[in-house]
């Protein structure tokens, strides 16, 4: 090179550089087309952080009003961890706001269906793409949901990126991105998916783990008929009977309890059930239980989260939708005291079959432990 360019003109230098810049610029494809890329590449299942740490994939499946979010906050507190909040809301636009939910109407049928195999394997591929960090490749319903910065993470970004003119809503959502990336666990929780989606999801990516997280129904019917949010009121079934909605709700319980365990039998490693009695009873054994099932030690920060969420002494009112309790064996056994007693003994009869299943007893029988 040195020596073809010996005793040419100045100029010549100028040019092949002007040269070489624009045929960069004819070959490097537009930002559209590199987005277009980026959102088409290969999905990844695995993987590792950008730091090489080995990526732990966690889906949550709960029931609505079942304390989910105390679950959460195992995860939403570890700052390793990268934590979205139900990302299934309006992931489709005209399919409902849960659109793989399963509910029954009050002749029995279930619906919001969604059964068409495509979409199914549409959302999978979506949760995989949150799993995997790639923003990109979500819908825009997804990235445009106020819950996408539901997380101890993304209220921080909301402070520092999303309320600065300097930034655009794109180069948050690309810094939040990388943020996701430095992350070794992302954990995704979502509400009255059936078990049988963690086995399709397993299927498709076996470096998923997943929490099947129960509740006493009862407690759950009762923390449904104490909460007027209409959010939640749209996906019951029966608004002015705790009966009613107690059997549908104990039918769908019921249903996955059965196929447990098989699914265990088949992903040992993959699929563990957990209760949120368990975890508002004895928080630090069973988060540590958790966090084991995942390979994981539980952050000292967790603890101190988890300690304070489930015995806050000062709490003064505990809000519906709040993860902080003064008591949480308290809060955990509420219904017992706040349901009449004709109702309990119908709720027991009604949903005997999955007490049973899961362990829990007769309201006579039960004795509350001490926190």
């Amino acid at each position: 090179m040195a020596r073809y360019f010996s005793g040419k003109r100045p100029w010549t230098f100028v040019a092949c550089a002007v040269t070489v810049v624009v045929i960069y610029s004819l070959l490097k494809p537009p930002p559209e087309l590199e987005r277009y890329i980026a959102v088409n590449r290969p999905v990844v299942y695995g993987g590792k952080t950008t730091n090489g740490d080995t990526v732990i994939k966690v889906l949550l499946i709960a029931h609505g009003r079942g304390g989910s979010s105390l679950l959460g906050r195992l995860f939403d507190t570890n700052p390793d961890a990268f934590y979205f909040y139900e990302p299934d809301l309006r992931m489709f636009p005209g399919y409902g706001t849960r659109p793989l939910a399963t509910f029954f109407t009050k002749d029995g049928s279930k619906r919001y269906p969604f059964d068409s195999p495509s979409r199914v394997k549409e959302l999978i591929d979506n949760l995989n793409s949150l799993g995997n960090c790639n923003f990109s490749a979500t819908p825009p319903p997804t990235r445009n949901h106020e819950f996408f910065w539901k997380s101890v993470k993304g209220e921080q970004f909301q402070k520092k990126c999303l309320s600065s003119p300097k930034y655009t809503k794109q180069q948050c959502i690309d810094m939040y991105e990388q943020e996701c990336h430095n992350s070794s666990v992302r954990a995704l929780k979502v509400l009255h998916f059936d078990i049988d989606f963690a086995l399709k999801l397993v299927k498709i990516d076996p470096s998923w783990r997943v929490i099947r997280y129960v509740r006493d129904p009862r407690g759950i019917v009762r923390s449904r008929f104490d909460d007027n949010n209409p959010n939640v009121q749209d996906w019951m079934a029966f608004k002015d009977s705790i009966l009613g909605e107690g059997e549908l709700l104990c039918r769908k319980m019921l249903e996955n309890a059965q196929k447990y365990p098989k699914l265990k039998q088949m992903y040992p490693k993959n699929i563990q059930r957990f209760s949120y009695e368990q975890i508002a009873t004895n928080p630090i054994s069973q988060s540590e239980a958790i966090y084991r099932f995942l390979g994981l030690e539980l952050p000292e920060s967790v603890k101190s989260a988890i300690k304070k969420s489930t015995s806050d002494s000062q709490l003064f009112a505990e809000e519906t939708f709040s993860v902080k309790r003064k008591n949480g064996t308290e809060t955990a056994y509420k219904w017992m005291k706040t349901l009449k007693t004709s109702d309990l003994q119908a709720l027991d009869k009604l949903c005997g079959p999955v007490l049973d299943l899961l362990g829990y007893p007769r309201f006579e029988n039960i004795h509350i432990p001490e926190h």
